[in-house]
């Protein structure tokens, strides 16, 4: 099972707080089973957190960083509603399209270009080297005040969280959702300002030919009426020069009113969404390949203690048998024919030349155990099935030994099993060694011990040189 970006966030937090002496934890014992360091290091993380009353503690810099954040978006939204109200209303009646356009899109447009350009540039001089993200750390470092433990677990949250792709995609998205904000409560404030006041709209330059602001706001214009927006004409756009007798019309206002709008939306609105939409997506894809440095002295250390090169192994199943008891009669087999026609079949460790016998049809053969994992996948589809016959089927010239009986006893007392046999795959002399009796009244005592009665054992001559000959 992977580790989640929020795991590896709370195990540099543990580990910030460990090595600045904050916080003293157990070394942790071996864990069995399959997990990986990194999984064996979570659940630690984990019960030191459940152990000493660490949530509030390792979740500090994370409310702290929503607080801030909120804080800068109601600073954005003023900034951009009074920017708009002032720049819209200091004039009278009258509005200077391109003025307000360079209020509210060209700063918006040079952040815009500057944060390509540092993203272009300084990804070379490294990820963290951008002057917002400069400026961030050193402000958040600042702000670390309190217990010992706090300010550990936040230098952790900050040292993940703000460093790497991962935070340079944060702080981008930080970025464009500020500049969003500016321009939504600017666009919502003028929007207000155009539906209870009448203005006149016009334009004026010194230096510049009148063809200039005619061809820009041409250029402007051809995607805003490929979206449906209502942009003024080239006469309209003439008539509006401040200095000369424009014709004061409502479809003259409405033009330009709704040129202003489609320009905030396509030019402002629409690109700051696109990229916050697209830093969110690569932020989500560098937390998740985030690295984990396990190479790191304290890494190697819980390593060596949670993953011991050794062992101390012991008995699964030891020996309990008392001394072997006088040689029985010899078994008395049934008939493989008696064996119901829907029974299911299983193998155990048998060769390929002896599996399946033919009396196990396709629909009813689970398959073959060789291990831990064939035999828990077997298990797995007996649970599925409604209670039936399990014929579990042997070599019958290999020795019956603890671990056989181990997988018989578990096939045996499943629930899906109804009634249990045990049936023994004999080669023809040709193909190997034939089972001789006592191996066979070894199989008839391994069978009664795990609760198969004497008229559920069975012999079963292979048929492999049949199978050989068709094949052939």
């Amino acid at each position: 099972m992977e580790v989640s970006f929020r795991d590896k966030l709370l195990l540099e937090q543990v580990r910030a707080m460990e090595q600045a002496g904050a916080l003293r934890l157990a070394a942790g014992q071996p864990a069995a089973g399959s997990a990986s360091l990194q999984q064996r290091l979570v659940a630690r993380a984990r019960d030191a957190v459940r152990q000493h009353d660490l949530q509030g503690v390792v979740g500090h810099a994370a409310a702290a960083a929503r607080g801030f954040v909120l804080l800068l978006v109601l600073l954005a939204a003023g900034l951009g509603g009074a920017a708009v109200y002032r720049a819209v209303t200091g004039d009278g009646d009258t509005l200077n399209v391109y003025w307000l356009l360079l209020v509210l899109l060209g700063f918006n447009t040079l952040a815009m270009a500057l944060w390509l350009a540092g993203l272009l540039l300084l990804r070379a001089a490294g990820p963290g080297s951008a002057p917002l993200a400069v400026l961030w750390r050193w402000l958040a470092l600042r702000l670390l005040r309190g217990e010992a433990r706090r300010v550990a677990a936040d230098r952790g949250w900050l040292r993940v969280c703000h460093h790497g792709a991962a935070g340079r995609w944060w702080l981008s998205s930080l970025s464009h959702g500020l500049w969003l904000t500016y321009l939504c409560a600017g666009s919502v404030v003028l929007l207000l300002l155009l539906m209870t006041r009448q203005y006149d709209f016009v334009w004026a330059t010194t230096i510049l030919a009148d063809g200039t602001f005619v061809m820009l706001t041409g250029a402007l214009a051809a995607p805003l009426q490929l979206l449906g927006f209502s942009v003024p004409d080239l006469q309209q756009v003439q008539l509006s020069r401040r200095g000369m007798e424009a014709l004061v019309a409502a479809d003259l206002r409405r033009a330009w009113a709704s040129f202003l709008l489609g320009s905030l939306l396509v030019y402002g609105l629409l690109p700051r969404l696109l990229l916050l939409a697209l830093c969110q997506v690569l932020q989500a894809l560098a937390r998740r390949r985030y690295p984990l440095d396990l190479t790191l002295p304290y890494y190697l250390a819980l390593q060596r203690q949670l993953m011991p090169a050794s062992y101390d192994w012991k008995i699964v199943d030891p020996d309990t048998s008392e001394a072997p008891s006088p040689p029985a009669a010899t078994a008395v087999f049934a008939r493989a024919a008696d064996i119901p026609a829907q029974a299911l079949w299983v193998g155990v460790e048998t060769v390929q030349t002896l599996w399946p016998p033919a009396a196990a049809g396709a629909a009813r053969d689970l398959g073959q155990i060789t291990g831990a994992e064939s035999l828990a996948a077997v298990l797995a589809r007996l649970d599925k099935l409604a209670p039936a016959t399990l014929v579990v089927a042997v070599a019958a010239d290999r020795l019956p030994d603890r671990g056989l009986k181990r997988t018989l006893q578990k096939l045996c007392a499943h629930t899906a099993v109804a009634d249990s046999w045990l049936a023994l795959l004999k080669a023809p002399p040709s193909a190997g060694r034939p089972a001789g009796e006592q191996r066979l009244d070894a199989w008839a005592g391994l069978a009664r011990r795990c609760g198969i009665g004497a008229g559920r054992v069975t012999l079963i001559e292979s048929d492999c040189d049949d199978r050989d000959r068709r094949h052939g």
